[in-house]
């Protein structure tokens, strides 16, 4: 599929007497999409927590057309994100809708995360691809709920960085070892950094973290050097790929290393994505296997996992993840023949 084939499609549907429209992107299978209930609260929209868990969580396709109202707020906001593009659907309830007409659209989003819903979807600002790849969950069911909202960090960006459980680990690391590329920098201020966190449960998890860490670059030898981050817009929505070091192993290997920190929740399937597109993009192009190899090192399991297919509703997040990696490794190659990399 071409980016420039990546036009939307609209289409209708209708529940109970209201008629509500959506915006479907092409090559969308509606089936096993994405939905979830929300309310308005302080001018932002929230996961309505008041109803039954069985409402919450994702519906198959035969209840999209059913909705609850939601008791705690008295109207029903039902959201699919298909293929993680901006398709958008909105319900809410009849009384809802007439008392507040149109202004009820243009008042559920601010300006903050694209403006108001129009046909066309919503225009979201560029977003971290660790931030869309860990927005969905794949349950047993072959369902698929939303996990972690965009907007949620769009909206309060300070109390995401708070939320952020890795947040100083991640900054010890870049100040240390990926600005030094020397791991005995990250060594030598471990205890102290770890004597200054607060909890006990984290300083132990980011213990056996650090330990995996040091391990693994230890038994790595090559030149390192910066990989510049790269964007990729595709259907409105820009996906940054920003990978922490490029490494040239012995062997001549150039490698866009991305590393994630994952604990043991299901929700943490960024990994599994990340491998994914990697074998996707190997397949478009025939010379890229002979070319690159890029490793997305998971420190929880110190390894490469194998290839899994995702949700059918990451299929534009991956597509323009691809597309971001191939930018990477074509300035990579480029680098390469100007003399520009290490060895």
């Amino acid at each position: 599929m071409k980016f420039s084939d990546l036009t939307p499609s609209i289409s209708r549907f209708e529940a109970g007497t209201t008629v509500n429209d959506i915006a479907i992107w092409l090559d969308t299978d509606i089936t096993g999409s994405i939905t979830h209930f929300w309310f308005e609260q302080d001018g932002y929209r929230r996961i309505c927590d008041n109803q039954p868990r069985e409402d919450s969580e994702s519906l198959r396709t035969e209840q999209i057309l059913n909705p609850i109202p939601c008791q705690k707020c008295k109207s029903l906001y039902l959201e699919d994100v298909l293929h993680g593009r901006k398709a958008l659907r909105i319900w809410a309830d009849p009384p809802v809708l007439k008392k507040e007409g149109g202004a009820l659209f243009n008042d559920m989003h601010s300006q903050k995360i694209g403006g108001p819903i129009s046909p066309e979807g919503v225009t979201m600002p560029k977003i971290p691809m660790s931030s869309f790849a860990r927005f969905y969950e794949v349950r047993p069911a072959e369902q698929v709920r939303i996990v972690r909202d965009i907007r949620t960090r769009l909206m309060d960006p300070e109390g995401y960085i708070v939320r952020d459980y890795y947040g100083p680990l991640r900054n010890q690391l870049k100040a240390t070892h990926w600005t030094t590329r020397d791991i005995e920098y990250f060594e030598d201020g471990l205890e102290l950094f770890l004597e200054n966190q607060k909890f006990d449960d984290r300083r132990d998890h980011y213990r056996r973290l650090s330990e995996a860490y040091v391990s693994y670059w230890h038994n790595v030898e090559g030149g390192y050097f910066t990989v510049p981050p790269t964007d990729v817009t595709i259907a409105g929505l820009t996906i940054t790929v920003r990978p922490e070091v490029g490494l040239r192993t012995v062997g001549g290997d150039y490698q866009a290393l991305k590393l994630w920190f994952n604990s043991d929740r299901p929700s943490r399937q960024a990994r599994q994505f990340i491998v994914y597109l990697m074998n996707k993009a190997k397949a478009q192009n025939e010379s890229w296997g002979d070319l690159w190899y890029s490793g997305i090192w998971d420190i929880r399991r110190q390894n490469v996992l194998p290839p899994i297919k995702p949700a059918r509703d990451l299929e534009l997040g991956l597509t323009g993840q691809i597309a971001a990696f191939l930018h990477i490794w074509d300035d990579l190659d480029r680098r390469s023949r100007e003399g520009e990399l290490p060895y």
